[in-house]
């Protein structure tokens, strides 16, 4: 292994900040980027065409620091996301979403990370998965080895989100984002980048993204963006995982807009080999898993409306 001489602290990291109409909650983001223990270089805000009222938000923020580019015709956040990188002046450039939040030391545990070998050029990382204020959950993506091909690595559940992303900037440049892909932009993104460059896990959980509570884009379905990514890696994928992520897009589909035509698109996408009852039964399940708290929920309440009248009557 390579080492690197240089501290950590003298390494200069930009941070890139997509965002559209996100007024709201956009100087959360930036004060936790700013409140790092290795402080960024500059923080760039890339502001999507946004018609709400963005730059009063952040124009108490130092200029020096904190720079807002704006876009005037709508784009996507990786269009976004590469207009920032393009932008940068640091040798590395670390990606946050709006809607998500830094802990102190996340860019310090990249940055020592990626200065251990000269041969490391992005690390990626685990996460807290936030309902409001609460942690429902932390992801732990496993180190990718190359055994298997990374869009089977991604799609058995890895857990790969773009604001654990942190980057050589020359590395990243020679891939970028997918600006033609509106979802599953930090999957593609990171399929294509490992299979050029070598990246490392970060088991430090240093990034709270929060799944309630905002219009978060993450949780809609975009079903040009999927099918556009299942068809492109469907021939490196196993059957099991196919039909495992098919049938999670037919859940979500359900959710959100009913039984549509793109539901069973989904649905058609499982294996007709296996037998039919078996597959109905199968995503009916996944349909109910959403629901399991609510249904869980209700079932205590009405216990505790039984215990009560029980105990008026005694």
């Amino acid at each position: 292994m390579a080492e690197k001489n240089i501290g950590v602290s003298n390494l200069e990291v930009s941070v890139i900040i997509p965002v559209h109409n996100r007024a709201g909650i956009i100087p959360s983001a930036i004060r936790s980027a700013l409140n790092q223990t290795i402080k960024p270089k500059e923080i760039i805000v890339v502001d999507d065409a946004s018609t709400d009222k963005l730059s009063e938000k952040i124009e108490h923020f130092d200029k020096n620091t904190v720079k807002l580019i704006r876009l005037n015709n709508k784009t996507n956040a990786a269009y976004a996301r590469n207009y920032g990188a393009l932008s940068s002046e640091s040798d590395y450039i670390a990606f946050l979403d709006s809607d998500d939040f830094w802990e102190k030391n996340h860019i310090e545990s990249k940055l020592k990370i990626i200065n251990k070998d000269q041969n490391i050029k992005g690390v990626y990382g685990s996460f807290y998965v936030m309902d409001n204020q609460r942690v429902l959950y932390i992801k732990k993506p496993t180190q990718y080895d190359k055994i298997i091909h990374p869009a089977e690595y991604v799609l058995r559940g890895s857990g790969i989100r773009t604001s654990t992303f942190l980057f050589n900037r020359k590395a990243f440049l020679t891939i970028k984002f997918n600006d033609n892909l509106t979802k599953h932009q930090d999957w593609d993104l990171f399929i294509r980048f490992v299979s050029k460059h070598n990246m490392r896990v970060d088991h430090n959980p240093t990034v709270k993204i929060y799944v309630s509570g905002v219009d978060r884009m993450s949780q809609k379905p975009d079903h040009t963006a999927t099918k556009y990514f299942l068809n492109k890696y469907s021939n490196h994928l196993t059957t099991k995982t196919k039909e495992k992520i098919c049938a999670n897009f037919a859940m979500l589909t359900c959710q959100h807009e009913g039984k549509t035509d793109n539901y069973y698109w989904y649905y058609e996408q499982i294996n007709w080999f296996v037998p039919s009852s078996f597959r109905v039964i199968s995503i009916k399940i996944l349909l109910l898993l959403p629901f399991a708290p609510s249904i869980v929920n209700s079932i205590k309440d009405l216990k505790k409306y039984f215990i009560g009248i029980k105990r008026f009557f005694k």
